[in-house]
């Protein structure tokens, strides 16, 4: 069964799996990761609902388009990629925050190997969606790279995430989430829902 899933996840993710990350310690420890920690450990570096299309959709859904004078928050950043495109796209700040650091340093690199020119519009930092109240005293995460541009109050524009929501208490994340909204300032999320719920001795199958 395991090696199964294994198999559905290499396919999923379109490439292999490094199996040496999984079994460098015994079986029991695979059950104290996270879904994060897990997903990161196999190689998954970016889950997105819907691809580029649903990411596009949630960012023309702003009532307000995106300028580049915004400065948005992406909550479980990942590989950083989303990030990017909208440096790329927008030309507007970003702060992107993880709760896995491997996660983090790979986005930091990736930014560096292949986009520098978006580097300084960009900044990656350790954070949680359930307890945003770091966001609001500027620096207070440990940063993987130095804030670069000006900004006082940490609050921003816009927020997204991706396939966030849906791991944690979804009232104490919006409410974390509208904490740190500027007057005005609007939330987009996509996440992945149940068509039809599942049976309840699958989903204490899976605890």
């Amino acid at each position: 069964m395991f090696f199964f899933l294994i198999r559905i996840l290499q396919l999923w993710s379109g490439r292999p799996i490094p199996l040496d990350n999984l079994f460098c310690s015994n079986a029991a420890s695979a059950t104290t990761l996270n879904t994060y920690e897990f997903l990161s450990v196999i190689g998954k570096k970016v889950v997105n609902p819907g691809g580029n299309e649903g990411r596009d959709v949630m960012l023309n859904a702003f009532a307000t388009p995106i300028k580049s004078t915004d400065h948005i928050l992406e909550i479980g950043c990942g590989s950083g990629i989303t990030s990017i495109y909208l440096a790329k796209t927008y030309g507007c700040h970003i702060t992107a925050i993880d709760i896995n650091v491997q996660q983090l340093t790979e986005a930091q690199t990736y930014l560096n190997d292949y986009y520098p020119q978006y580097a300084h519009l960009i900044t990656f930092k350790v954070g949680d969606i359930e307890n945003l109240s770091p966001m609001r005293r500027k620096l207070s995460f440990h940063t993987i790279k130095s804030i670069s541009h000006k900004d006082t109050s940490m609050k921003f524009d816009k927020v997204i995430c991706q396939a966030v929501v849906m791991f944690v208490s979804a009232e104490t994340a919006l409410q974390q989430i509208n904490s740190v909204l500027k007057d005005g300032g609007e939330f987009g999320g996509v996440e992945f829902l149940w068509k039809t719920p599942p049976p309840q001795h699958l989903i204490e199958s899976t605890r």
